[in-house]
């Protein structure tokens, strides 16, 4: 396996605000049209599954790997990348990872790109 170099932390230069703060909720952005998706009725089925039988003795993962099964499936990719040395509660660390998601998503081309934090981060 080839090493990965870390990715240099770029200094973020606004300051801290509460920016949740601000949101304003007005009804109009209440109006959300619902779709349920193969995925939503599947973790519902679960639910009540789980609901049903308290002691079900399959968790997410067993349940999900016999409910598709016989599905049709492509190969994905599993990689390491690169490393951010730097608290990750630091804004610095957090403006870096999104800047590296941007550049990683403009790179290979990507219509989407999700990040996830595995911790709280204020």
């Amino acid at each position: 396996m080839e090493m990965l170099d870390n990715i240099k932390v770029l200094p973020y230069k606004l300051q801290p605000t509460d920016g949740l703060a601000n949101i304003k909720i007005q009804p109009e952005n209440l109006d959300v049209n619902l779709k349920f998706t193969e995925a939503t009725r599947i973790t519902a089925f679960w639910i009540l599954q789980k609901y049903l039988n308290p002691d079900m003795p399959l968790g997410w993962n067993g349940f999900i790997e016999e409910v598709t099964a016989e599905k049709d499936y492509e190969v994905s990719l599993i990689q390491f990348l690169p490393f951010i040395n730097s608290k990750p509660n630091d804004y610095n660390t957090l403006f870096t990872s999104i800047m590296e998601s941007v550049a990683q998503t403009d790179k290979y081309e990507m219509k989407t790109c999700i990040i996830t934090f595995d911790q709280q981060l204020y």
